[in-house]
C-alpha cells in the first residue's frame, strides 16, 4: 500500500476501459485516481454481501512477476482486482 495514497473511506465513482490501449483508470473521490497501464486482467464482484456500500475499505498492491496487481476491497465485501504493467497513483 501506498502510505501517502489513502484511500478508506474515500467514495469508488467509476472505472473507464479504454481497450485499445489497455488501460483501466478508476476514480475516486477527493479527485484521486488511479490508472492501470496495459491491463492484462480485470476481475470484480457487486454481490454486497456485507451490505450496499460505495466507499473503499482498504487496498494492496503487489508485484506479481513482470505485473503489477491491485486489489481494492469495497465495504460491501466486493474486490476489485487489476493486473497490469504499471500502476499510477494520481
Amino acid at each position: 500500500m501506498n502510505e501517502f495514497f489513502d484511500l478508506h473511506d474515500n467514495i469508488f465513482i467509476k472505472m473507464d476501459i479504454n481497450w485499445s490501449d489497455g488501460d483501466a483508470t478508476l476514480y475516486f473521490s477527493n479527485n484521486k485516481i488511479i490508472i492501470c497501464k496495459n491491463t492484462i486482467k480485470i476481475d470484480f464482484s457487486r454481490k454486497m454481501e456485507w451490505g450496499k456500500s460505495i466507499c473503499v475499505n482498504m487496498y494492496e498492491l503487489k508485484k506479481i512477476d513482470m505485473y503489477q496487481n491491485l486489489s481494492i476491497e469495497i465495504q460491501s465485501g466486493d474486490i476489485i482486482s487489476i493486473t497490469a504493467e504499471k500502476i499510477i497513483f494520481s
